[in-house]
């Protein structure tokens, strides 16, 4: 009975050491496997690692007479000692402590509670106790469970996990922080508040400290949490000494001797089962020695149930667990081990592990780290080994080893938890790669991309942002964003900066200029991102920077072509408006400034370009320009408004009369006549002068006064000027009885309706006609729309004409497509009054349905006067016809108001190109890269080109070279009536 005895307890001690010894590698191999460190031995070298942590959170750690104190102080000395390690301890606030850490001024936090938040940040050892948070409340508290406590008002510790924990899980209604425990159970002691949440052992133990005794835990137990060391992230060797060290003060029972110390807890339960059982069976041999064989099957049964517990646990743990002996045979394995080699666990027992390795060299290498362990005594961690399998892809495992004997044998044994990191390191491997393609985009990216700290200062570029710049990437790195940035721009590029640095936005975008190494402005579009850290604090910022120098030098051409008359290269008419405008408000602030502005008009240029040719007639203009240049001063402004009139601003005058004078210079300088192209031409000039006054200080009525009288010049006989007064009756009269003639020919229907033919450059053939208005007056006969459009616009009588225009042509069109089979186009024109009218949009429908021409064979041409106009109302209009199926082309673009801005805000289908960049686009390269980048931006906005003013056969070859898509002008046919125009269209010409 008593060797049955004896041999019992020797399998009960051997189980539970095992059993024990499992546990706490288990511990340990898990924790070893967040990271993969380098083998470990405590007696490498002597480390210095500084400590970090709360400085009062006793009994953990506290400061006692300024030295730190507590369980986790003594926990430190113990791993010091017998790692090897010498200990600094430095105790702060517990957000002082995070921030050192951070900023490496301490290696190690101790005591951090463990949470997937903080993993992100931090590495963590294996847990050393557990910390479980409690609901305390005051005596009178109505709050007696967690539910009582939801939407109230909460006190926790800032920074601290429960203070995480709420604010994810929304319970309070309002949080409450202190920097420290004493002070959130002095505040609930207080009793402001009605309920906090701290750490049970410590607010039991301030309770007894300050003697709070109207407050008490509920027992919640919340927050059940692993207490650990923290580490940066990465910092994988000190993580691996940590967790060296813990588990051999747990191994060698110096850890329990200081719970016992500072917690009071004392586990002796397994001591005091075994003596239960020695003194129940010296009680069976003393008073039963007759039921000995019962006792004997009672206490194997246990055993057998014990064994199977502690085999059911083992085999629970998903790593594998194994115990060989010296010559490589298995003594213990689970069954994760078991499956792993695909055998059961008796087929591996007592079988040396060379048996089972598909890889006879990694098997050895395997048996030689067992020895290793058994020889030297000391613990081993293996971040990486790889197992071969038959028909099996390889595996990886991170392996923990720690010597033990068995009590029964005596014989040197390893003990071992190898941690299967296969798809760690699959997902390490794909990091990596994904790295890898990311620095491949940023090397090789179409746009250049820089990054630079929150100061400016330029981290690193790619290959496209150094070419961009002119410099290399070794002296941008020593350069600042400001060194290259343009000067009129610094001060914008740091207020963006700053604003995003802030939070006020996470990124903008803008368009700015660089200055080269070479010196040469680069614009670029720049879009800037702040990147923050795991904190939510800005870490550094990406800048991406596209060169846009070409199409800022093309949008600054085109800027200055709608500014500029493209013939001469002198403001065009709203330039001219800005500067008077100017000057306008500055006489109103300076009553001794003077201005004058002048209308001059050619008289009967028309004849030159009839006899001559436009040609001729467009150098007469320039050569005109010119000499009005070389007379006037430097201050006064030239613009052309239209083929041979010239407004002119003579800004600060000395004295009103400077006016008379100038007129004077320019009576002169044309007298003398032109030499254009072997011709002797002489030409005279009507001008009107209109002084700066406080009749107005709108620069459009300047105009209209100065051109008042300019006509009144040419009324008295051309060739003189003549000073604005506002007196000029006869004027008056003559446009009040045009205007009333102009009535009175609506009525009686004396409008009729030319059509100018306009041909498909790729077919050559005619595809369309534009519907011109012709004033057939029973007296003066046929008046020229220039007589009439002008004052049908003025007086508003271009509404009831251009509706007239539409649904006759309509008629036609519709007539000719009926009758002859042809897919023939109408090209409308509509002014700018129309658009006045909310209810245009209907009446040309109802034109179209009562005409049965369909909306898609009507192209309406705007004029750019209409874009002054452009607002809400006429953006909707215009949308309206759109949609109704009209196709909508801007007229004469170029000439006035044309801007880019225009283009992407208005519903066009199709660009008309005005006939003076046509007719010039053989006289000259600029001219004709005029054409060509007018075509671009058509390409750019999917925009339909018209070029009209063909005026030769070579305008036309080169439009058709150029890919403009129609062309009209008097090279392919003069307006014509419909008479006409029907046998054009039976005649089924081919112009190309």
């Amino acid at each position: 009975m008593g060797r049955l005895c004896y041999s019992f307890f020797k399998q009960v001690r051997i189980q539970r050491f095992i059993f024990i010894a499992l546990v706490v590698l288990a511990q340990a191999g898990l924790i070893f496997s967040q990271s993969s460190p380098k083998p470990i031995h405590a007696d490498e070298h002597k480390t210095i690692l500084k400590f970090g942590g709360d400085h009062n959170y006793p009994p953990y750690l506290f400061l006692k007479n300024n030295e730190p104190s507590g369980f986790d102080a003594d926990l430190i000395r113990e791993i010091s000692s017998v790692m090897g390690i010498e200990a600094e301890i430095r105790l702060a606030p517990w957000n002082d402590v995070r921030h050192a850490l951070d900023a490496g001024e301490i290696d190690v936090i101790a005591g951090m509670v463990y949470t997937e938040e903080r993993e992100q940040i931090y590495d963590f050892s294996i847990p050393y106790n557990m910390i479980t948070m409690d609901l305390f409340v005051r005596e009178r508290s109505k709050i007696r469970s967690l539910d009582d406590a939801r939407n109230k008002e909460l006190i926790v510790q800032e920074g601290g996990v429960m203070h995480d924990y709420l604010i994810k899980q929304n319970l309070a209604s309002r949080i409450i922080t202190q920097k420290n425990v004493p002070d959130v159970l002095r505040l609930l002691s207080s009793g402001k508040y009605d309920a906090a949440f701290v750490n049970r052992i410590q607010g039991q133990y301030f309770i007894q400290k300050y003697s709070l005794s109207n407050i008490f835990p509920l027992g919640e137990k919340l927050q059940p949490s692993d207490y650990c060391f923290a580490v940066k992230k990465g910092n994988a060797e000190t993580i691996a000494r940590l967790n060296e060290g813990l588990n051999i003060i747990k191994a060698t029972g110096k850890y329990r001797e200081l719970y016992e110390k500072w917690f009071g807890v004392y586990e002796k339960k397994n001591l005091w089962i075994v003596m239960r059982y020695f003194i129940w069976a010296l009680s069976a041999v003393a008073a039963l020695l007759a039921m000995s064989v019962v006792w004997t099957w009672v206490l194997q049964r246990k055993v057998k149930i014990r064994t199977a517990e502690l085999r059911q646990v083992i085999d629970l743990v998903p790593h594998m667990i194994f115990a060989t002996d010296k010559d490589g045979r298995f003594l213990l394995v689970n069954r994760a081990m078991a499956e792993f080699f695909g055998k059961s666990i008796n087929e591996l027992t007592g079988v040396s592990l060379t048996e089972f390795f598909h890889n006879k060299s990694q098997a050895l290498e395997f048996l030689k780290k067992n020895l290793s362990v058994i020889e030297n005594g000391h613990g081993m961690f293996n971040p990486e080994e790889i197992i071969e399998r038959q028909n099996a892809a390889p595996a990886f495992f991170q392996t923990t080893r720690i010597p033990f004997t068995p009590t029964i044998s005596r014989k040197a044994a390893v003990l071992g938890v190898a941690v299967d990191i296969t798809e760690q390191r699959k997902a390490i491997e794909a990091r990596q790669e994904s790295e890898e393609r990311f620095r491949a985009v940023f090397e090789k990216a179409a746009i250049g991309i820089a990054r630079s700290g929150l100061d400016g200062h330029i981290h690193e570029t790619n290959k496209k942002f150094q070419n961009i710049m002119g410099y290399s990437a070794q002296e941008l790195a020593s350069m600042r964003v400001e060194d290259i940035t343009h000067p009129d721009d610094m001060e914008q590029e740091r207020r963006m900066v700053l604003e995003t640095i802030k939070g006020k936005r996470e990124h903008y975008s803008s368009e700015k200029r660089f200055i080269r190494k070479d010196g040469q402005i680069v614009w670029a579009y720049l879009t800037v991102s702040l990147i923050r850290d795991t904190h939510m604090q800005p870490r550094f910022v990406i800048g991406m920077v596209e060169d846009i120098t070409d199409r800022k030098r093309a949008e600054e051409r085109i800027q200055y072509d709608t500014l500029h008359d493209s013939l001469t290269g002198l403001p065009n008419r709203v330039l001219f408006l800005e500067r008077l405008d100017r000057a306008i408000n500055k006489m109103r602030r300076a009553p001794n400034y003077h201005f004058a502005v002048l209308y001059l008009d050619l008289d009967d240029f028309n004849k030159i370009n009839d006899s001559l040719g436009h040609l001729i007639g467009d150098e007469l203009l320039l050569l005109l320009a010119r000499r009005l240049l070389s007379i006037l001063g430097p201050d006064d402004t030239i613009a052309r408004l239209s083929t041979d009139e010239f407004a002119i601003l003579l800004d600060a005058m000395p004295k009103p009369s400077h006016a008379i004078d100038a007129t004077q210079k320019i009576f002169d300088s044309i007298s003398g006549g032109f030499n254009v192209s072997d011709h002797d031409i002489h030409i005279s000039a009507s001008i009107g002068v209109v002084h700066g006054n406080t009749r107005t200080d709108i620069a459009q009525e300047y105009l209209r006064d100065a051109s008042t009288a300019m006509y009144e010049a040419k009324h008295l006989g051309k060739n003189r000027h003549i000073v604005f007064d506002p007196s000029m009756h006869e004027a008056a009269v003559f446009r009040l009885t045009l205007e009333e003639e102009m009535r009175s020919a609506l009525r009686k229907k004396e409008f009729i309706i030319h059509y100018q033919p306009i041909i498909e450059l790729k077919s050559g053939l005619l595809t369309g006609f534009e519907a011109l208005a012709r004033w057939a007056h029973p007296v003066k006969g046929m008046i020229p729309p220039d007589v009439f459009i002008r004052l049908a616009e003025e007086t508003g009588l271009i509404v009831p004409l251009e509706d007239f225009i539409f649904e006759t042509a309509c008629r036609q069109v519709c007539e000719w497509r009926k009758k002859w089979g042809r897919n023939i186009d109408l090209h409308l024109n509509l002014s700018v009054r129309q658009f006045s009218n909310p209810e245009l949009d209907k009446k040309l429908e109802q034109i179209i349905t009562d005409t049965g021409l369909a909306p898609s064979s009507v192209q309406i041409e705007i004029t750019e006067g209409l874009m002054l106009e452009v607002g809400p109302a006429t953006h909707a209009m215009l949308d309206r016809l759109k949609q109704l199926g009209f196709y909508l082309c801007l007229d004469d673009f170029g000439t006035g108001y044309s801007s880019l801005s225009y283009l992407t805000r208005l519903p066009l289908n199709a660009l008309k190109v005005d006939r003076i960049f046509v007719s010039r686009m053989t006289v000259g390269e600029e001219n004709l890269e005029i054409i060509r980048a007018v075509r671009a931006l058509a390409r750019t906005f999917n925009l339909n080109l018209i070029a009209e003013g063909v005026e030769t056969e070579e305008h036309l070859l080169m439009l058709k070279s150029l890919e403009y898509q129609h062309a009209q002008g008097y090279f392919i046919s003069e307006p014509m009536d419909a008479s006409a125009s029907e046998s054009l269209l039976l005649s089924n010409k081919k112009w190309l």
